[in-house]
């Protein structure tokens, strides 16, 4: 079967372009702290590894800091400038030894064009077997508002007994470099659409 592509006129954020170039003219962590509750942003140590960047990354730093095992793809994703997260776990395990809550990352973005990017992220990793684990994007419950809110989390459908101390490492893996790779597959489709 072959499927037509469809016209522009069908998509509803039919700026799609623009939206990628706006992401490539984004400032770097260097440039602009993607931490909210960052205090003193130091350009040269910015990175999910600061001290702070646990504190920083949430909007309630006493109650709900960034678990440990998250930070990196939270801060990678806010580093974009163009996606924010919303809601973030790195999993747990329940009395009985099994997983309990899913790591995963839930984020809003303001154009699809970004949300494409993490899927060609994420397809990649997945393909080129660098997960333990399947991972995907879904749309998210976790929405405070109207806007669409997405999810980075395992596809474990096909999985009989995930691990999680394997599900956070794909979680480093996800994120190591997400921000400059994102910039990169924004880039090839702005040249190869």
């Amino acid at each position: 079967m072959k499927i037509p592509v469809p016209e522009e006129s069908f998509f509803a954020d039919s700026n799609i372009k623009e939206d990628l170039r706006l992401f490539l003219e984004q400032p770097s962590p260097q440039q602009l702290a993607p931490c909210p509750g960052c205090q003193q942003h130091t350009p040269d140590d910015c990175s999910s590894k600061c001290t702070d960047a646990a504190e920083a990354l949430s909007i309630d730093p006493v109650l709900y800091p960034i678990e440990k095992n998250v930070v990196p793809l939270v801060y990678e994703l806010m580093a974009t400038q163009l996606i924010q997260t919303c809601w973030s776990c790195e999993g747990h395990m329940n009395e009985n030894n099994t997983l309990w809550k899913l790591p995963q990352v839930c984020f809003y973005t303001a154009s699809s064009a970004y949300v494409k990017l993490l899927c060609r992220h994420i397809a990649l990793l997945n393909q080129h077997k660098c997960l333990k684990h399947p991972w995907h994007i879904v749309l998210s419950e976790f929405s405070m508002n109207s806007r669409l809110a997405y999810s980075i989390q395992p596809n474990l459908n096909d999985v009989n007994e995930p691990h999680l101390g394997l599900l956070q490492q794909d979680l480093n893996i996800i994120a190591d470099d997400l921000n400059n790779k994102l910039k990169k597959y924004a880039k090839e489709f702005l040249e190869h659409p």
